[in-house]
Formats: C-alpha cells, sequence, structure tokens
C-alpha cells in the first residue's frame, strides 16, 4: 500500500429525473479531469444517475431510465477509458426492489462490488429498500468502505467497515439542505460530522455531493475530502460542477476501540424513561462566577460533579443525565450506551476545543444534549439533539446556563420518515476489530 493515494471527488448539477440522460457527457468530463489530474480513485455523487428524487417506483419504472445492465456498462467504461477506480452512485432495480447503490470499478473495468444504502432518509423511505450488508471492498487502491449520504450518521456503520479492514471510505452523497432559511445551505456533514467521523476512525473520508435543485430537494455542494486525522484536504463550491483532488493516506485498518460489554450497543429499540414534567434549567460552570444560582439550577455540572436541585423531579433527572469522562467522546460507544438507555443529557468536564466537533457529532447521532466544560476551567457549551450549538462561553470562570426540554432527545427522528433508532440494524454490525 503507498503512503498516498491521490483522490478526487466529482460534484454535479442535480439534474430531475426527466433529464437523466444529461448526466452521462458533464461525469466523463468530470471522470477525465480527475484522471489526467493523477486520481487513482474518483467519487461520484448518490445517484448519479437518474437522479436522487425518483418520486415514485412506478415513475422511475415507466420512464426511458437505462437498465441496470446499461448503467453498470456506463460506469464500466468509464473507469476502464480513464483506468481510475470509479464508485458510481445509481439507482439499482433489480426487478422487485430497488436500492440506493454505489458500484465499484477498477480500472480494468471489472465491477469489484456494489453497496447499497442501510440508512433510508425520508424520501429514501418511499422507493427505495435499505441494503443488507457492510462489507469493505478489495480494490486497487486498498480496502475501500463506501457509505451513502445518510449511512454516515450511523456510527456503527463506520465502525463496522473499519472493523472489517477498510482503509479509505467513499461516500457519494446528496446532502439535502436542512438550513431551513431562505439563501443558506446548511448540513451537518459538511459542516462537522464528516470530520469528526474521519478523526473517531483514522481513515480518509472522500465525499462526493450534488448542487443546485432537484425539486422538491436542494443540495448543499460543498464534495469535500478529509484526511484520516480530520483534516480538510479539499472542497468544492455550495454550486457548480467540480472535480476536487487531493492526496491522502490510506488508514491503518486499526479498528474501533470497544468497551468490553457491547450488549448495550446491540439494543436495537433502546429504552425510554418517564417524561419530566416542564424545562429543566442546566448550569455548566468552568469556574466559580455564575450568574445562576447553583442552588436554582435544576442541574449543575461545576468540576467533575454533578448536582441536582432537590425536588419532586430529581430522582427522574437523575437517570435522565449521565456524567463522562472527556475520554469516553472520543469513541462513540459510551453515549451510544447512554442514548439506548434513555439518558436525554450527557454532561462532560474537561474537554479540550479540538473535541467540540466531536461533541456535536455525538449529540446528533443520538439524538441528545451534550453539555461540557473546557479543560482548565476556560469555557463550557451545550449542544442541541440536532448537533446546533444551544449555549458557550469562553474564557476563566465562564458559566453556560439555558432552560431546556430534555424530553426533545427522545424523539430520534431526523425527518419524519428517518427514525435514528428504528433504523439501526445491529445484526449487520461489527464492533471490534
Amino acid at each position: 500500500m503507498p503512503d498516498s493515494i491521490r483522490v478526487a471527488v466529482i460534484q454535479l448539477f442535480a439534474q430531475p429525473l426527466a433529464h437523466a440522460e444529461d448526466v452521462w457527457g458533464r461525469l466523463e468530463n468530470r471522470v477525465a479531469e480527475a484522471a489526467a489530474a493523477g486520481a487513482r480513485l474518483v467519487v461520484t455523487p448518490e445517484c448519479t444517475y437518474p437522479a436522487y428524487w425518483l418520486g415514485s417506483a412506478d415513475r422511475l419504472r415507466s420512464g426511458s431510465v437505462l437498465s441496470r445492465p446499461a448503467v453498470l456498462e456506463r460506469f464500466t467504461h468509464f473507469a476502464a477509458a480513464h483506468r481510475v477506480t470509479l464508485v458510481g452512485g445509481f439507482a439499482e432495480d433489480d426487478g422487485s426492489r430497488i436500492f440506493n447503490a454505489a458500484a465499484v470499478f477498477e480500472p480494468g473495468g471489472r465491477c469489484a462490488g456494489i453497496y447499497r444504502k442501510t440508512l433510508l432518509w425520508d424520501c429514501d423511505c418511499d422507493w427505495f429498500s435499505p441494503g443488507d450488508e457492510l462489507q469493505p471492498i478489495e480494490t486497487a487502491v486498498g480496502r475501500l468502505g463506501v457509505l451513502i449520504c445518510a449511512d454516515v450518521r450511523s456510527p456503527e456503520s463506520a465502525a463496522t467497515l473499519v472493523n472489517r479492514g477498510a482503509e479509505l471510505i467513499a461516500v457519494p452523497t446528496a446532502w439535502v439542505n436542512t438550513s431551513g432559511e431562505p439563501g443558506r445551505l446548511y448540513s451537518i456533514q459538511a459542516d462537522f460530522l464528516v470530520e469528526a467521523r474521519a478523526r473517531e476512525f483514522g481513515v480518509p473520508f472522500i465525499c462526493a455531493d450534488k448542487w443546485g435543485r432537484e425539486p422538491p430537494l436542494e443540495y448543499v455542494g460543498r464534495s469535500r475530502i478529509v484526511a484520516g486525522g480530520g483534516r480538510l484536504m479539499a472542497e468544492a463550491g455550495e454550486t457548480g460542477d467540480a472535480c476536487a483532488v487531493a492526496d491522502v493516506s490510506p488508514g491503518a485498518p486499526r479498528g474501533s476501540v470497544a468497551p468490553p460489554d457491547l450488549q448495550p450497543l446491540l439494543d436495537g429499540s433502546g429504552r425510554r424513561l418517564p417524561a419530566i414534567d416542564g424545562p429543566v434549567l442546566v448550569r455548566i460552570a468552568a469556574g466559580s462566577t455564575d450568574p445562576v444560582d447553583p442552588d436554582h439550577a435544576d442541574v449543575s455540572l461545576a468540576g467533575d460533579e454533578i448536582r441536582f436541585r432537590s425536588s419532586a423531579r430529581a430522582a427522574v433527572l437523575s437517570t435522565s443525565v449521565r456524567r463522562l469522562r472527556s475520554a469516553e467522546i472520543v469513541t462513540f460507544h459510551a453515549t451510544r450506551a447512554a442514548a439506548l438507555a434513555g439518558v436525554r443529557l450527557c454532561l462532560v468536564p474537561g474537554v479540550g476545543p479540538d473535541q467540540i466537533v466531536t461533541l456535536r457529532a455525538r449529540a446528533a447521532e443520538n439524538r441528545m444534549f451534550i453539555g461540557a466544560t473546557a479543560r482548565g476551567g476556560s469555557g463550557g457549551w451545550l449542544i442541541s439533539p440536532d448537533g446546533s450549538m444551544l449555549a458557550s462561553a469562553a474564557g476563566p470562570n465562564a458559566c453556560v446556563s439555558a432552560s431546556v426540554d430534555l424530553n426533545l432527545a427522545d424523539d430520534k427522528h431526523v425527518t419524519p420518515k428517518t427514525d435514528l433508532w428504528a433504523q439501526r440494524r445491529p445484526r449487520l454490525y461489527r464492533l471490534t476489530p
């Protein structure tokens, strides 16, 4: 295995299903550009062909969409003509089911394997069936793991690929804009989640996105190549077709460090605790100066100590809140086990500033609140279940306080049709090397 490999991500305009054929010429031009730049691995977006928004299975099958063999033949030609390992995203119709798939082709054109998305995002559920395998694919550039878009939200999926020897992770994606603000494009994956995954698992993540609108969806662009330590190596813009290229070092298949007792992580459904009556005042104190009287905060973290104000809610709050050591958030296991046990808020003392991305990932992947104090008493943070920063403070003796509805952490939906707990697939996971 070479010390580094030149890889490329191709960002393409999101053409609608009615104009599916338009993609082939644009795609080949970008594959040629990547090959000319010396890329050995080229990744294309999720459902590069025919489209991500299908509308319905009948709509896909009633049009002039190319058959599965014909689509694979197109990708085969591109890989062979340009002598690259190519990851091509497509809607795979096997006659009975439709999968959100990505095929991997060797430089000679041979199809080395096909991965099918396992965590379905919202409209995926209307026409795609979930895949049932998480296995790296042997290629000319090494053992390649493939995840498609929302799959990255599942830490177990990335862990499984790495524990089975994946050295690089290719991510065909269509990051849907979730900002809700006119003129702003936002996706947690581009913002922090991909970086957190690369840091945790020590392998590069090579993510190719769409841009523009595929009504009713809009995509954020920002295709990216992230090194194994989490460093951004290359990024495309929010708009415009692009080919971004970077050199990355394949990660050593070290696997992820798992706790001795894995059984809590294999619980597919999770536990729900009794509801908490009313909002909860959370206080996170990095030092002694505090605008909120600690005796009036329902839950407080000061130093290494969690305190609960004496009240009728103290018992249910004590089961809803868990303290973790900063070392325990480096991997996903402790927060996942807590969330599956019904914990709504994890409090972590003594976190380094380089761990904020990881804290946000832990909150988003579990749909739970995370609070932390900065190492050395220089600040604190409170993060919401969607990974956004609810409150933060910096400086000596800083204090963070907010009134929150901890019951929001009981809802594991990231979209109306995507329940993170319902879509967990424990039988597919390998949580030890």
